[in-house]
């Protein structure tokens, strides 16, 4: 909460929010597929649970591509159905081996 009170300050406003925990991860690997959470923003940076946020993360996510498993109700989260793969050894040769964020903002 601390980085929506923060940009609220620098004058950036949020409507809502999505976001998934490491036992979502874990079950996603287990092959459960991805479980996001998500709600509103409100006035007063608090959150608060919103079907409006829900509907419009599933929208983003399908128009990625990806299914999404959701009763529209605002008391059950997200369901993003993956299989969930292990990068090969190989898949990185000839990579380069700097981090992602150097290479995306041409830090060396």
């Amino acid at each position: 909460m601390q980085r929506v009170a923060d940009d609220r300050d620098a004058g950036r406003a949020w409507r809502g929010y999505a976001y998934f925990h490491q036992q979502d991860t874990d079950a996603a690997a287990e092959g459960d597929g991805l479980w996001l959470a998500y709600g509103r923003v409100e006035d007063d940076g608090g959150l608060a649970p919103d079907a409006a946020v829900g509907d419009e993360v599933a929208a983003a996510l399908r128009a990625q591509g990806l299914a999404v498993d959701w009763d529209g109700r605002v008391e059950t989260r997200l369901h993003v159905p993956m299989t969930w793969r292990r990068r090969r050894p190989d898949a990185d040769a000839g990579r380069s081996r700097r981090p992602f964020w150097k290479r995306l903002f041409g830090r060396r």
